[in-house]
């Protein structure tokens, strides 16, 4: 009789099992990855200071990532819905003096998608209670204005370990979520004193698309006006990001508010009409102007953003304040043309 075969040793066999079935094997858990982490630098071509290593802030924010219920995942399910959240991409896209700006990419366990803007202070003191603030801003305001500035979401503090010192307490920085704008760019002014868009190429607007975006920027400053609290939003800077607009092309340029640290208090229709007409851009090299060369298009702002009847009344509280001497008029809205939209 032939000898038997001896039995197939069963751990082997499962094992073998195992790891045929392994590559099938979906993993769980949230990825996150980082990327784009370069120097920017300034209009003069500076280095932008930096106060902590990016890498610093990616692992501080990949340990809050797993803490339960943490406002990036809380910002990311209120859009997706309440499935897992498995993937976050973060890119550096922008940055400025105080806050870094991330594109992040996120997705979850249904493959559903969105973009998102992670905003994150580049310090843990002055410039996290300035974020913190222009967060609270950007609710405000965009309960006011929904088409004119960007939709906010959830923010919170981010714990960094301590630096170099020993002693250095455990620092914290403030961050937050708003939609991605895709489509839009910071702006500057080029070598000839035109707005421009910043890209790849520094690309000029046309002196009617110009004026178009002074129109676009007084409907947002006026539509974010509120008379019970007597606050509306500060004419936006462009040399800290706060405004971006899409790119030359041959429809007219829109505009989104992305940043706001200070609200107008204390405002007026008069003081807000006054601030309007002379409000500027100031850089190294020149002043400019943000005011409509047209009164009219100021006037035509006013009208789209309160009616034809509280514009009319708006121009005569600042044609009585002009006449009582408490605001003087500017060039771009000269007297004559104030008292004319007071009596359309």
């Amino acid at each position: 009789m032939p000898p038997r075969k001896p039995a197939p040793n069963s751990h082997n066999r499962s094992a073998s099992k195992a790891r045929k079935k392994r590559p099938h094997r979906r993993e769980t858990g949230l990825r996150a990855k980082w990327t784009g982490f370069r120097p920017f630098r300034d209009a003069s071509g500076a280095p932008l200071k930096r106060y902590y290593n990016l890498d610093t802030l990616a692992s501080a924010t990949d340990r809050l990532l797993r803490e339960k219920r943490n406002f990036v995942v809380r910002a990311v399910q209120g859009t997706l819905g309440p499935a897992e959240v498995t993937s976050l991409e973060f890119e550096l896209t922008r940055e400025n003096n105080y806050r870094f700006v991330f594109r992040l990419e996120a997705g979850n366990a249904r493959r559903k998608q969105a973009q998102f803007a992670f905003v994150a202070a580049k310090h843990h003191e002055n410039y996290s209670k300035v974020l913190a603030t222009e967060h609270h801003n950007l609710r405000l305001l965009h309960e006011r204005a929904p088409d004119h500035v960007v939709k906010p979401f959830a923010g919170g503090r981010i714990w960094l370990p301590p630096g170099r010192h020993k002693n250095q307490p455990r620092r914290e920085v403030y961050a937050y979520l708003t939609q991605w704008l895709g489509g839009f760019h910071e702006i500057c002014l080029d070598a000839k004193g035109r707005l421009a868009a910043i890209g790849q190429k520094k690309k000029a607007y046309s002196k009617a698309q110009t004026e178009a975006i002074k129109a676009e920027v007084a409907l947002a400053v006026l539509r974010s006006y509120d008379a019970e609290s007597g606050t509306a939003m500060e004419i936006p800077q462009i040399s800290s990001g706060d405004l971006l607009v899409t790119p030359p092309a041959k429809t007219e340029p829109r505009i989104k508010i992305a940043g706001c640290r200070r609200l107008l208090k204390n405002a007026t229709p008069a003081k807000l009409i006054h601030r309007i007409a002379g409000a500027e851009w100031e850089t190294e090299e020149t002043v400019f102007s943000l005011a409509p060369e047209d009164p009219g298009v100021i006037a035509e702002a006013v009208r789209n953003a309160l009616g034809r009847e509280t514009g009319r009344m708006w121009f005569q509280h600042y044609l009585h304040a002009l006449d009582r001497g408490r605001l003087k008029a500017h060039p771009a809205l000269p007297r004559e043309a104030v008292e004319a939209f007071a009596s359309e």
